[in-house]
């Protein structure tokens, strides 16, 4: 499972919820897990909940970011 949030600045992808930096999109990532959501828009901030073990956007299945 991985948490990938897109914003105006870019997209991030984290293995997990302890990963993620302190704020609004950790609560929601939360709240989404607990919830079963896979998919949130809020204003200009799209996160989701990508199912499997390896993150598609890269190779060695690590956190990225993307500008």
């Amino acid at each position: 499972m991985h948490i990938r949030i897109h914003t105006a600045e870019g997209s991030r992808t984290y293995s997990s919820i302890e990963e993620m930096p302190e704020g609004t999109g950790k609560g929601f990532a939360a709240w989404m897990l607990m919830a079963g959501e896979h998919f949130l828009a809020i204003h200009d901030t799209v996160i989701e909940i990508i199912e499997g073990e390896k993150d598609p956007s890269s190779e060695d299945g690590a956190a990225t970011s993307t500008p």
